[in-house]
């Protein structure tokens, strides 16, 4: 089951999911609604590390 996450980075709150594969998606506000999983090497083995590895997902694009 997926569980639904959110994270709080740079002022501004970002809507994750991590995945039943430990892959963290991350929703993006563009225009066609998508999720990316940007840059994830290794698969998160628990929710504070899928929170971690979004905030460093955010950070490699520039946000």
């Amino acid at each position: 089951m997926n569980e639904i996450f959110s994270i709080m980075y740079k002022g501004k709150s970002y809507y994750c999911e991590l995945d039943e594969d430990g892959f963290v998606w991350i929703s993006l506000e563009d225009d066609i609604n998508s999720k990316t999983n940007n840059g994830q090497v290794k698969p998160a083995r628990n929710l504070q590390e899928a929170k971690e590895i979004a905030e460093l997902m955010l950070y490699s694009m520039g946000y």
